[in-house]
């Protein structure tokens, strides 16, 4: 047999599968299905917290990043990727007391927090003092499909590739693999 044979030359066969409107509808479903996607992992987010408490050994440059989930599902492996440099210039983060964070969650149920304790962001240059406090952290997690998802602050969630400048780094415990 040869081409045109059994089919009309030229003509698209899957045309004769798809109903009149039937691309186009298939079209919107994924479009849809993408915004809900994006609207449920609008709900989680992150909170830049400080100490307010005064205790021994306390040092008012350690900042608490608690992640909220506030989706109708749990989320997983929740962790903080980083900060962003309001201007431009390098920052460095560390988890300032790992012995008491030594634990990270894997699963965050929903209408839950977790908080990431004891952060202590360096900035080069160093902030001006009206700008001392990061409050534009970087988080990761996991929806109930496995898709990995990241937020940069208030920004739209996306879906990290391969080069993604917010790998989440930090001490092998702490790490997604």
């Amino acid at each position: 047999m040869g081409w045109g044979v059994g089919h009309r030359a030229g003509s698209d066969r899957r045309a004769r599968h798809c109903p009149p409107g039937g691309r186009e509808q298939a079209r919107r479903e994924r479009l849809e299905a993408a915004e809900r996607e994006i609207a449920q992992a609008r709900l989680v987010i992150a909170e830049v917290t400080y100490p307010q408490q005064r205790y021994d050994g306390y040092d008012p440059d350690l900042i608490v990043v608690r992640i909220h989930n506030y989706s109708a599902s749990p989320i997983s492996f929740p962790r903080l990727g980083g900060f962003v440099h309001p201007h431009v210039g390098r920052l460095d983060w560390v988890i300032g007391d790992s012995d008491m964070y030594e634990r990270a969650p894997s699963l965050l149920p929903a209408g839950s927090n977790d908080p990431v304790p004891f952060v202590r962001v360096t900035y080069d240059p160093p902030l001006p003092e009206e700008q001392r406090w990061p409050d534009d952290p970087v988080i990761g997690f996991s929806d109930t499909e496995g898709r990995r998802w990241r937020r940069r602050g208030t920004h739209a969630p996306y879906q990290p590739g391969k080069d993604d400048p917010f790998e989440v780094t930090g001490p092998d415990w702490y790490r997604v693999r």
